[in-house]
């Protein structure tokens, strides 16, 4: 049984197996979702993230997440390094851009290595479509064109793009359970 009807306290193999629903693509809390794999309750929860019910269960991934480490207990594997880190508010790195999408990865990589950057007409300006939902980051200036002086810039501005700001209210709903239950 996954909890004691006595007292109703949870069992730390419950603990694992929640964890193990929230993180295994397997069981599908945790999906794909076009190129770039991002945090999802199935069925449709990125769709309205205005429903407090969908908020509540990202607050609930966090307190899980937090019950876990306080009990010292893995979480299911499959759980990304990169949104760990970014729950606990660890600075994220290229390694974390490529475990999120080994292809943007590639693209960045790229751009760095290049010798004139120039050639691949980027711009400060990504537009992300989720469920029918797009959203437009661009940089501070708007779309600056991507040179060989400013290449380090825009590939830590995509970074942002990608693990924090196109996630920010998952990730933000998911750290406030976990530091309130901590």
């Amino acid at each position: 049984a996954p909890c004691n009807p006595e007292d109703s306290v949870l069992t730390l193999p419950w603990l694992y197996r929640f964890s193990e629903e929230i993180c295994s693509p397997r069981h599908r809390l945790l999906c794909p979702m076009g190129e770039f794999p991002a945090l999802a309750l199935v069925p449709e929860a990125c769709t309205d993230l205005a429903d407090s019910r969908v908020l509540l269960m990202y607050e609930a991934i966090g307190r899980v997440m937090a019950l876990a480490l306080a009990h010292r207990i893995p979480l299911h594997p499959a759980l990304p390094v990169w949104m760990a880190r970014a729950v606990l508010e660890y600075p994220l790195t290229f390694h974390d851009l490529h475990e999120f999408s080994p292809q943007l990865f590639l693209r960045v990589e790229s751009v760095l290595k290049h010798p004139n950057p120039e050639a691949f007409g980027l711009t400060f300006s990504e537009v992300i479509q989720r469920h029918g939902i797009v959203r437009r980051f661009e940089g501070p200036d708007g779309p600056v064109p991507v040179t060989l002086l400013n290449r380090e810039q825009y590939a830590t501005w995509l970074k942002g793009v990608y693990l924090n700001d196109s996630l920010e209210t998952q990730l933000k709903y998911i750290r406030q359970g976990f530091f309130f239950t901590l």
